[in-house]
């Protein structure tokens, strides 16, 4: 014999069937979950996110957000060595092509390079080709990797950036090779400051190059 009491909710499961009126619905664990996180909280949530970019983008779909969310945070992971290779490469150039301009300003007077024979930053820096349209060379190099810096900030704004990225050290590099060229041909003389900014133009173009490839890859 069943007990009174289920007798009676089985009874009245029974009427309000027949009489239509629908038995209440218990939400599933991810309507609960998406009903308690926006759709777009991947800006809150990424602090939280595994290490592994796969898991992050289960966590991200799980959690109610949409498939570019979970492509951005895996996006900017892929590109985190690359961004920091170049902005480093930026504020090393930063740091040189300041120095060079203090130098040019202060007639090399204590500039730290040899000044005679083959490798003479002296005659170099003080040349009639270290200003160009009334800016000295230090000074634009030193506008340069000012800009390259701000561009290549390891920041989520930067990856917007990517095209304004290219474009600037493109230009940059085609001005190192128009550089290396006057000095060899030109001046007869190289200088050791102005190689080591060159080298940090040309490694700054491959290292942005990998940067952007990087992204691409994950689109």
């Amino acid at each position: 014999m069943q007990p009174v009491g289920l007798r009676a909710g089985a009874t009245s499961s029974f009427n309000s069937a027949a009489a239509g009126v629908p038995s209440p619905v218990v939400p599933s664990a991810g309507q609960l979950v998406r009903t308690v996180i926006p759709r777009r909280a991947a800006d809150t949530i990424t602090p939280w996110l595994p290490d592994d970019e796969e898991s992050a983008r289960r966590s991200l779909e799980f959690q109610g957000c949409d498939i570019p969310a979970a492509a951005r945070v895996s996006q900017t992971r892929s590109g985190t060595v690359p961004a920091w290779t170049a902005f480093l490469l930026s504020v090393s150039g930063l740091f040189v092509s300041a120095y060079l301009s203090y130098q040019h300003f202060t007639d090399s007077r204590t500039l730290a390079c040899s000044d005679n024979g083959a490798v003479n930053c002296l005659k170099v820096t003080t040349s009639q080709w270290s200003v160009i349209a009334g800016v000295p060379i230090a000074v634009a190099g030193l506008a340069f990797f000012a800009a390259m810096t701000l561009l290549c900030a390891p920041t989520r704004s930067a990856l917007e950036l990517g095209g304004l990225r290219v474009i600037g050290v493109v230009v940059g590099t085609l001005m190192v090779l128009w550089l290396v060229y006057v000095e060899i041909f030109e001046v007869k003389a190289i200088c050791l400051w102005c190689s080591a900014v060159h080298l940090i133009t040309v490694l700054l173009l491959g290292t942005v190059l990998w940067w952007r490839q990087s992204v691409r890859a994950d689109e």
